[in-house]
């Protein structure tokens, strides 16, 4: 959700940073308690931060804090499945996002923090950045270890991306330390810590507490999820099998770019992620291995 009021230029201290945020860690998995799994059933989520939290970052912190939208975007599902981000059907992942021009073109970049078990190994998550083309999104930069949220994004810029500053692990102290990312001219590339007593201009994005609630992503709360035919070969046809595997009967051939809506996903003995597929023009159903699809 974007402040109301007019940015203004604010000095972050990273020692009190380390303080307060030093206690937000990653959320566990949907599955890990009750509460969590009353979250995973709901599409969509408010995670505006309370008002004490809100008293804490401007009085104490000078601060002033931006929560995660809470408005829904299905680009942004379609941008994660491409990016492998569920196997197998069965687990669901949950993110939060905000919206803000990294680079200066007038465009909003989308700063996606997606956590779960599987990605967030020991507690460490995953940053995903990407730029909105037409009506979908394209990734940019997958940045990983990163240890909770807020992500600061700084003032100071590098080949005319802003700086960001992400928080990297917790000392025995219960502080966190952070992280400074720059933009090599294709991706953000950490390079290196940051003292907790630099003082740094930014605003800090992503600013919900550890028990706030996410979007939860998966397959079965996206109703008509559909995708599209990828041949990796110019000219070449997809295999559609009646089983998931290669060694299963072919139904017919896919041609580059036909739409088909996703009915089920399997794990194939190969290892590949599946998807049982329907096409949008014959109503022909069968099963085509995920790379050869684009979401």
């Amino acid at each position: 959700m974007l402040p109301r009021a007019s940015v203004r230029v604010t000095v972050v201290t990273l020692g009190l940073f380390a303080s307060f945020f030093g206690r937000f860690q990653v959320s566990k998995a949907v599955t890990s308690s009750t509460n969590k799994q009353n979250s995973a059933n709901k599409n969509l989520v408010n995670t505006k931060p309370s008002a004490k939290k809100q008293n804490f970052l401007t009085q104490r912190l000078n601060v002033i804090p931006y929560a995660s939208e809470d408005r829904r975007e299905h680009a942004l599902d379609r941008a994660l499945l491409n990016e492998n981000v569920i196997t197998p059907l069965e687990q669901s992942v949950e993110y939060s996002y905000n919206k803000v021009d990294l680079n200066g073109d007038g465009k909003k970049e989308a700063i996606v923090y997606l956590e779960n078990l599987e990605l967030c190994g020991s507690g460490e998550c995953h940053i995903f950045i990407f730029k909105a083309v037409e009506n979908d999104y394209r990734l940019v930069s997958l940045i990983g270890g990163v240890y909770g949220t807020p992500i600061i994004v700084s003032d100071r810029k590098t080949n005319g991306w802003h700086n960001l500053i992400i928080t990297q692990k917790e000392h025995y102290l219960d502080q966190a330390t952070y992280t400074l990312a720059r933009f090599n001219g294709k991706k953000y590339i950490k390079s290196g810590s940051i003292s907790p007593t630099t003082e740094i201009s930014g605003r800090a994005y992503l600013a919900d507490g550890e028990d706030s609630d996410k979007i939860v992503l998966k397959w079965e709360t996206i109703s008509n999820i559909s995708a599209s035919v990828s041949t990796q070969i110019p000219g070449h046809t997809v295999n559609v099998r009646s089983f998931p595997s290669t060694q299963s009967p072919i139904l017919y051939a896919a041609k580059n770019g036909d739409k088909v809506k996703i009915l089920q996903q399997k794990r194939g003995d190969d290892g590949y992620t599946w998807f049982q597929v329907e096409s949008q023009d014959s109503g022909n159903q069968g099963w085509i291995r995920s790379d050869l699809l684009k979401f």
